[in-house]
């Protein structure tokens, strides 16, 4: 379970910071269902959405709950899971929101280690779940209707798996690129940048992996690599 130094009263801050942007991720989705939900519910047609609001709504609880026990190093909830099993679950709570202007894919190497590994299970849907909001948010201030992307690729270097994910947003200047490397937190509202990134980084050290952004060199966007040791 990954631990976080909460000793001093900066780090406390820090760590209400987090927990509040963590929390936003399902709240938005919530509100962004029900507001749709009560434009198009006469033929009760919409049973995906309710379903997506309840568990966004788990999901908060859990978050706060457990997010909690993440930073003080309480309990180990060390299992066997699947990646593939987590960003799953993450990408259903989005496509019933955003799956008419974003398309979501996978390309997963048939791997066990892929499949089925020992790993705790908050820890990387914090990771996973702030990285694919992210991306989102990018392509939303893009403005790129019905044609938004965000690709999802596994690979293996050094028995370690390394997952890709490679959005078409706006991408983030060099200025941002620049913040982000010295690990100071900052926020950019637009694009869902800074104190979420920068936890994702450290969750991922202390997990024994590494946690990565560029922009893309060919093409919009940007690409995050996450390394996990498998």
């Amino acid at each position: 379970m990954v631990a976080i130094n909460v000793k001093s009263q900066e780090n406390i801050e820090q760590i209400a910071a987090i927990m509040m942007h963590e929390l936003k991720s399902p709240l938005a989705l919530i509100s962004a269902n029900v507001d749709y939900l009560e434009l198009c519910d006469e033929d009760k047609k919409f049973l995906r959405n309710y379903s997506v609001v309840k568990s966004e709504v788990e999901k908060a609880n859990r978050i706060l709950n457990d997010f909690i026990s993440v930073l003080n190093g309480a309990g180990n909830s060390s299992k066997k899971i699947g990646i593939c099993e987590i960003i799953s679950e993450i990408i259903e709570s989005y496509i019933a929101t955003y799956g008419n202007d974003i398309t979501f894919s996978f390309d997963f190497k048939a791997d066990k280690n892929i499949e089925d590994f020992i790993a705790d299970k908050m820890a990387y849907t914090i990771v996973f779940g702030n990285t694919i909001k992210n991306a989102i948010e990018s392509i939303k201030v893009s403005d790129k209707k019905n044609s938004g992307s965000i690709n999802i690729i596994s690979g293996f270097e050094k028995s370690k798996i390394v997952l890709k994910v490679i959005d078409n947003g706006v991408g983030l200047s060099d200025a941002e690129l620049s913040l982000l490397n010295t690990g100071e937190p900052f926020t950019t509202k637009e694009k869902g940048s800074g104190v979420g990134v920068n936890i994702c980084k450290k969750i991922m050290k202390e997990l024994g992996g590494s946690y990565s952004i560029s922009n893309n060199k060919f093409k919009e966007g940007c690409i995050v690599e996450i390394i996990i040791p498998s």
